[in-house]
């Protein structure tokens, strides 16, 4: 007997000979089978008919279409919430479809998107269920059945938001150079689409006396810094010494600026601690004559202040001269700050009435409380104690009484003519082309529905080519005779200077060269050792963003410099290292084409570098009229003379002896009216001195 697994085996050995036996027969069959015969059709006949359940037939049934019995709604609600779309379909076996935008989530509770954990059908239900809604699942969202003429419906979502500035950019981190373009982005996301206002603070001109002077000695810090060295022969210790000096003089300065700020707030403070039991009311006829009176029946009457008498006020009077156009304000002194407080939180009972109560401000306080109600509106402004609120568009509050905390607050609205505005989805730019330097400023990006606002900001600071000055175009020297050209570079990002003789790069070891540079100055040292030494030297400065050179000539020919008018004389200044042999004036009257007339000058003894002329015109027989004047020079190697033509008038003696003696009493008197000012002024400036050290 076989082992029951080779029984097993042998069977199926059987089994499938017998179904290879009958697929043949089948095959065999079917080769002889006629498919053309109408009999073997696919439809019976009446008479044949083929049925399986010996002519009992089975009825067919009829599906009922699917109803969806929810309305199309639309859905508004804030971001991080949670939301249910209904879809009520009938009957309850009816599978649907759930799409956003044409996109496909669901089919039936089959997810499509399973990475979105946000979204799920709610149980017992084809509702649709988002958590925490997000913006961007703003959009349609339709529920459809899945059958041969499908129902549907679609809900609008709205997600709305608060506007919230990711971040905002600007070109190379707000630093740009001048003469390039400035790009600032703003990323805004928020629903309803925000309105965004593209906003700049700038620096208001100065309007007081204070602002002037600390501009004035601003513009004299500048100078020093770029102040040139001594123009006599350089060597490093006087370098040193004159930038220590100036480095002394900048730091007493901005010291004493920074006294000055503080001393004009100590004093602002003290005069309104002064003013704090005191109040202005305007609105008065001038036909009230007893003004305590008066003011004490009002407090009485409308406020409901019956504790305060006419004892409780120790001063009552008008300010300013009587006008026809208005009533004078009354300035109201009471004896104790409380009772000044009651009377301010209670003036809310005047409305209705002509009276107004105001805080009695300083000056300057009320400069600044002026300034900042026409720029935030008088609702958003207010005093309290002195101190002046101010809200701002986010809601907030800020407590100023000064103009430097004001400034910050302020901001000029940006419009077409000032930018070019553009919005890709999110993204907001503001685009300025070519900046300059009154671009830089603190630049602030305003987003704003009706849920909200936000704000974002960023600093932009134009930077510029750096600007060349050279005290001396043109320098006088001799073989073996050292001559030092000086150039200042200007411009807040420091520049790197170099130095050209003749278009040739001035190279460090050149021997015949010294340059010496600090900071924003530098100095040629140039020894001509022959002739060939001596042509045009080029400063050149460069910087990030540009760069700006000025030329100096060094020559061997007499410099003239410092030409000055006096009436009729003139004075001037001769460099030459040459000995003098000539000089001359010519001399052009402005209102004829003629020639020019020389008048000789007498060459001066002795032998300089430097010679200071004075010539009077007085008694060369001129005629009497304005002059173009022209001063010439020769040395021993060639002539030189002035750049540019003076202006001289030639009067009449006797006119001229008039006008002298008129101009001599007008001095004198001036004199008398202007010592003691300047007496006054050098006293404060010595005792601000003598509290610096």
């Amino acid at each position: 007997m076989l082992p029951a697994h080779v029984t097993g085996c042998a069977g199926a050995l059987q089994h499938a000979s017998l179904n290879e036996a009958h697929s043949m027969h089948r095959r065999q069959a079917a080769d002889d089978v006629n498919y053309d015969d109408p009999l073997l059709g696919d439809e019976a006949t009446d008479d044949d008919t083929m049925n399986d359940t010996d002519g009992i037939s089975e009825p067919q049934v009829q599906m009922e279409p699917a109803v969806i019995e929810s309305t199309p709604s639309s859905y508004e609600v804030e971001a991080g919430s949670e939301v249910r779309l209904e879809c009520k379909v009938t009957p309850e076996r009816t599978v649907i479809t759930w799409s956003r935008n044409n996109d496909p989530y669901f089919m039936g509770t089959m997810k499509m998107h399973p990475e979105e954990v946000r979204y799920s059908i709610a149980e017992d239900s084809k509702d649709m269920v988002i958590k925490n809604a997000k913006v961007e699942d703003s959009g349609v969202f339709r529920c459809e059945t899945i059958e041969k003429n499908p129902a549907a419906i679609n809900h609008t979502l709205l997600v709305t938001q608060k506007p919230s500035i990711v971040n905002m950019t600007a070109t190379n981190g707000g630093t740009v150079g001048e003469g390039s373009d400035l790009t600032l982005s703003c990323f805004v996301t928020a629903s309803p689409v925000p309105t965004v206002i593209w906003s700049v603070t700038r620096k208001d001109r100065p309007k007081n006396l204070e602002e002037l002077i600390l501009n004035k000695m601003g513009e004299m810090e500048s100078q020093l810094q770029t102040a040139s060295l001594p123009k006599a022969n350089t060597i490093a210790k006087l370098a040193e010494e004159f930038r220590c000096f100036r480095e002394l003089v900048f730091g007493m300065l901005s010291l004493l600026r920074s006294q000055i700020q503080d001393f004009s707030k100590i004093v602002d403070s003290l005069d309104m601690r002064s003013r704090r039991k005191a109040l202005i009311f305007t609105g008065i006829s001038e036909n009230e004559v007893d003004c305590k009176a008066f003011i004490v029946e009002k407090l009485h009457s409308k406020l409901a202040l019956k504790d305060i008498t006419m004892d409780h006020i120790t001063q009552c009077h008008r300010l300013g001269a009587p006008s026809k156009d208005r009533a004078r304000p009354i300035l109201v002194r009471f004896m104790k700050v409380d009772q000044k407080s009651a009377v301010w939180r209670a003036k809310q009972g005047l409305k209705g009435s002509s009276i107004a109560i105001k805080e009695f401000l300083t000056r300057t306080r009320q400069s600044v409380f002026s300034k900042a109600r026409l720029h935030f509106g008088m609702r958003a402004c207010w005093t309290q104690d002195g101190v002046i609120v101010i809200r701002t568009s986010d809601g907030s509050r800020h407590r100023i009484s000064s103009s430097d905390e004001l400034d910050p607050l302020l901001n000029e609205r940006l419009t077409e003519k000032d930018a070019e505005f553009n919005v890709v989805g999110n993204q907001y730019t503001m685009r300025i082309k070519n900046v300059k330097k009154e671009n830089a400023g603190q630049y602030y990006c305003y987003a704003l529905n009706k849920l909200g606002s936000d704000q974002s900001e960023a600093s932009v600071i134009v930077n510029g080519k750096p600007q060349v000055h050279v005290p001396r175009t043109i320098v006088n020297s001799d073989l073996k005779i050292e001559a030092v050209l000086q150039c200042v570079a200007h411009e807040e990002a420091r520049p790197h200077i170099r130095w050209y003789k003749d278009g040739v790069l001035i190279e460090d070891s050149a021997t015949q060269y010294v340059i010496s540079t600090v900071g924003a100055h530098s100095n040629l040292t140039v020894s001509p050792s022959a002739d060939g030494d001596f042509g045009t030297f080029t400063c050149e400065a460069e910087n990030d963003y540009g760069t700006h050179n000025r030329s100096i000539e060094l020559v061997q020919s007499p410099v003239v410099e410092d030409v000055d008018i006096d009436g009729p004389r003139m004075t001037w200044t001769v460099h030459s290292h040459q000995p003098l042999e000539e000089m001359e004036v010519q001399l052009k009257a402005t209102s004829e084409e003629g020639e020019w007339t020389t008048l000789s000058v007498p060459v001066p003894e002795g032998r300089h570098h430097k010679y200071d002329i004075s010539y009077s015109l007085e008694d060369k027989q001129l005629q009497p009229g304005e002059y173009l004047a022209v001063v010439k020079v020769k040395n021993s190697k060639s002539w030189g003379g002035s750049n540019e033509p003076a202006v001289v008038n030639i009067q009449d003696p006797q006119s001229l002896y008039i006008q002298t003696a008129s101009v001599f009493r007008e001095n004198t008197s001036m004199a008398h009216s202007i010592r003691p000012v300047y007496s006054a002024l050098s006293t404060i400036l010595m005792y601000l001195l003598v509290r610096m050290l």
